[in-house]
């Protein structure tokens, strides 16, 4: 048997369309979490709330929203709070500014898992102003997934099978000839317990046609990121 070369392309992109229907969120930027392996420690994901607000404001109340779900709450001269479930996925202590009008007005996100993927809202208000500030966060879990192109001996040819499992976000497959020319695209995929997903692609090719293929995952839309390896098999 001779060998092969797989090319592997992790191609990142965000947010199926339908996603966000909120014309403001989809202006905002898109901030990546990357969950590696064998992290150790992450530094906190900060959003940021800027604003501009009239000369020393009676009161000054700041929110942050998840997916319209208050997780965070400021009144100025006050310790900010945070819900019970985003207790321990909150920095409430994390001061973003020396002026004591935005000193707690940045959200800083700890201990991030698939789950702090989502849309977030600042809500300002003051005696006589409100604003909003938008953001999407986007967690790519690369932390315990595994790629394979399984190259499988079958009468008159060679069956290509692409198995991708413990992957976030949702995923989608495609096989391509040595060409680039996509010869199976699988969007077919299974959701874990976890919120992880495992997909699978299989096409049957002809051996002598081509000895080189790639599995390339990805996600649509919007932004692409490349995260690449390479195998070699004999």
């Amino acid at each position: 048997m001779g060998s092969f070369f797989l090319l592997v392309i992790l191609a990142i992109g965000l947010f199926p369309t339908d996603a966000l229907s909120n014309p403001e969120y989809d202006m905002a930027d898109i901030k990546l979490v990357y969950l590696r392996r064998n992290m150790d420690k992450m530094k906190p994901t900060i959003l940021e709330c800027d604003y501009d607000i009239e000369d020393n404001p009676p009161y000054l109340v700041l929110n942050w929203f998840k997916d319209d779900e208050i997780v965070f709450h400021w009144i100025q001269g006050y310790h900010p709070l945070t819900t019970r479930n985003f207790k321990n996925s909150i920095n409430t202590s994390y001061v973003s500014s020396e002026d004591p009008y935005k000193k707690y007005s940045a959200l800083a996100l700890i201990n991030s898992t698939i789950r702090t993927t989502g849309k977030y809202k600042c809500e300002v208000q003051t005696a006589s102003n409100i604003f909003f500030r938008y953001h999407r966060v986007q967690v790519i879990d690369l932390s315990n997934y595994s790629l394979d192109l399984f190259h499988n001996n079958i009468p008159n040819g060679t069956q290509l099978e692409c198995v991708l499992t413990n992957m976030y976000p949702r995923p989608i497959l495609r096989i391509l000839s040595i060409n680039g020319d996509v010869i199976k695209e699988e969007s077919n995929v299974l959701e874990n317990e976890d919120g992880s997903f495992n997909a699978t692609a299989v096409v049957d090719v002809n051996e002598t046609r081509t000895r080189s293929y790639s599995c390339q995952v990805f996600f649509q839309q919007e932004i692409q990121k490349v995260y690449s390896l390479t195998f070699n098999q004999n």
